[in-house]
């Protein structure tokens, strides 16, 4: 499951998550209203319970609100707002959510678990990409940095 920064999962009652779900940043998952319309220190029975799927890819700024039911390898466009259910298998978006697209059912889905099958392999990949990424940090870089800082350090 990768779960971005900013993303809130707050729960009442029951939040059930697939496996290798992908949540962008700033998703707030709540399956409450937490407060009554009428008594604002109550909650009473303002809560049902929500289940997302396996594999389901929520974009940035997802709001999913009580009782819905998200089916597998659904995705979520960015910025919308879940209110009623979503089959299984398909693209939705808007304010509110709503299905605009099926997905291709003959094609392979690639699991983010698929990332994590060889960690002999995983590790060797960070170890490059961390490479990559500090390649121009050196010794002499660094003491430039101390004896002579530029604007840019």
């Amino acid at each position: 499951m990768l779960i971005s920064p900013g993303t809130h999962i707050v729960s009442s009652e029951r939040i059930t998550i697939g496996s290798n779900t992908m949540m962008a940043s700033g998703c707030y998952i709540s399956d409450s209203d937490w407060h009554d319309t009428y008594d604002r220190t109550a909650e009473l029975e303002k809560h049902r319970p929500i289940h997302i799927g396996e594999n389901v890819w929520l974009g940035v700024r997802v709001i999913i609100g009580k009782g819905v039911k998200i089916g597998e390898n659904s995705i979520i466009g960015a910025g919308a707002v879940v209110m009623t259910d979503i089959p299984a298998n398909c693209i939705a978006a808007g304010n509110p959510a709503r299905v605009v697209r099926e997905l291709d059912l003959t094609r392979d889905f690639r699991t983010r678990a698929a990332l994590f099958a060889d960690p002999d392999k995983l590790e060797k990949d960070m170890d490059n990409l961390m490479r990559y990424i500090l390649r121009e940090n050196t010794t002499f870089g660094w003491l430039r940095s101390v004896f002579s800082p530029r604007n840019t350090d």
